[in-house]
């Protein structure tokens, strides 16, 4: 008989858009036990009751099931009928704060990966370390510098988990990186999957806020109940000065995720209401967006170089136009991406084409050009697009449907697709190194040897273009080593 997949545990609590949920119990498989009435057997043993919502439960089931009609198997094996729990000797009607810490007691293990061993990579394993001994000496602000792809987000959570915190604020500078932090911390991960996280360790209670707090008692809920709470930079520097003054005194620490993004005054404004030592930035360069240095004492600094010789890095092919025409640049740039895009694919490599632009109007004028190459079904993703439209976008990409995404700077981080490996600059201003680590970046996937190496399209006669590179160039000159200029 066919698996079932059974629906997760799960706890959650919603207050307008914000919300605070914990994992009790991942998704499993089932299989038919009896149809008469339905019963599931999981891997344990265990006998779930499978019925309609508002049916009796027999009491001799400790699990049970239901659906919103008579339960029918077919319908159920081709996920039709949703199933969801009823009863369950896991499922706890509160979140227990203090019960989540007390079970992270021991539970993390430093198990480094090697050829026959899943678990922390190297450069992971160096910045938990460094943020330890760090914390334990210093009242600095810690810098972590870890380049995309090594596995700053599983850092993070080891670093909750070890160091027990009662209250981790992260913030991170868009949705969808607020997302994409907060399905992991619930999950875990990796952790629990590579059993560096015991499986006695209850998953986190997670906190995310979307909007402003309604009223004081929604914001003491979210800071009472949660251990780890997610929201971007805006909403906090936005939040009144006694909130912010609560929020640094409630919080064990303070993440910034992608720090490179701070903005200098109203960050500035906002971390002076904590004690320095609670906060720890995380980026994939020590300079921000505007070209200055970030505060705070690097703690750990991956080089680039580093993390090429390890293979969490791939080279990146740099194919450069000519073009000093300003009119028709941006349809030479796109011939000369599509061109790779198609070579690629004639090789096997199942890659995507992403062209950045600046703002959101030079996006739409860009999507334009790539819709004549309508094989490829381009798509265009920006923030202030409705939600059902980025979703169909993202999911074209995710499924194949599309090769090619036209997007504005947001798509960089918080956007998990081994697959981007063609990025083109229509626009070359802001996150030139972390677009190229996003397109250099090796994953975990076992589809990372097929995918190649990646290739960078910009214009060489575009005087911004060459002030890029000679600030990439300076900042880190690994990038010369790193970034192969091909002939044209």
């Amino acid at each position: 008989m066919s698996n079932i997949k059974l629906p997760a545990v799960e706890l959650i609590q919603k207050k307008g858009k914000n919300y605070i949920y914990q994992l009790q119990k991942e998704s499993t498989l089932a299989n038919v036990y009896t149809q008469e009435p339905l019963v599931l057997k999981d891997n344990d043993g265990n006998e779930i009751l499978v019925t309609r919502k508002g049916n009796q439960i027999d009491k001799s089931f400790k699990y049970a099931l239901t659906t919103t009609k008579k339960p029918e198997l077919e319908r159920i094996l081709r996920g039709e009928q949703k199933l969801k729990w009823e009863k369950h000797p896991n499922a706890r009607r509160i979140f227990n704060k203090a019960s989540v810490i007390s079970s992270w007691a021991n539970a993390f293990d430093f198990i480094e990966e090697t050829d026959q061993i899943n678990g922390l990579r190297s450069p992971q394993i160096g910045a938990i370390y460094s943020v330890l001994s760090h914390v334990r000496v210093s009242d600095e602000i810690a810098t972590v510098v870890m380049p995309t792809g090594t596995g700053k987000t599983e850092t993070m959570m080891s670093l909750l988990i070890h160091e027990r915190y009662e209250t981790l604020l992260i913030t991170v500078p868009t949705d969808a990186l607020r997302t994409q932090i907060s399905e992991k911390f619930s999950n875990l991960g990796i952790l629990k999957k590579f059993s560096i996280v015991k499986h006695s360790a209850k998953y986190p209670i997670v906190g995310v806020i979307k909007s402003r707090f309604r009223n004081n008692q929604e914001f003491d809920e979210m800071f009472s109940k949660c251990n780890v709470i997610i929201t971007t930079m805006n909403l906090l520097t936005g939040s009144m000065v006694d909130m912010q003054l609560k929020i640094a005194k409630l919080c064990s620490k303070c993440f910034i995720d992608e720090a490179h993004h701070v903005k200098a005054n109203t960050w500035d404004f906002f971390i002076q209401k904590f004690e320095k030592n609670k906060l720890i930035q995380f980026t994939a360069t020590p300079f921000r967006n505007d070209g200055k240095r970030m505060d705070g004492k690097i703690v750990f600094n991956y080089p680039l170089e580093k993390a090429q010789e390890e293979g969490y890095f791939k080279k990146i092919n740099f194919h450069p136009i000519h073009e000093y025409n300003p009119q028709i640049v941006d349809v030479e740039l796109a011939k000369k991406a599509v061109i790779i895009l198609e070579e690629d694919l004639k090789n096997g490599k199942n890659h995507i084409l992403m062209a950045r632009c600046r703002v959101v109007n030079r996006a739409k004028e860009v999507f334009k050009i790539y819709q004549s190459f309508n094989k490829y079904n381009p798509v265009i993703i920006y923030g202030s697009m409705s939600i059902y439209d980025r979703e169909n976008a993202k999911n074209a990409l995710f499924n194949g449907d599309s090769r090619i995404v036209i997007c504005v700077d947001m798509l960089g981080e918080g956007f998990d697709l081994p697959n981007l490996k063609i990025a083109v600059f229509h626009d070359i201003r802001q996150s030139l190194p972390i677009t190229l680590q996003l397109a250099g970046r090796f994953t975990r996937t076992k589809h990372d040897e097929e995918l190649g190496e990646a290739s960078f399209i910009a214009n060489l006669a575009d005087l911004s273009v060459k002030e890029e590179l000679e600030e990439l160039y300076s900042h880190d000159s690994n990038w010369n080593l790193l970034l192969a200029e091909k002939s044209t």
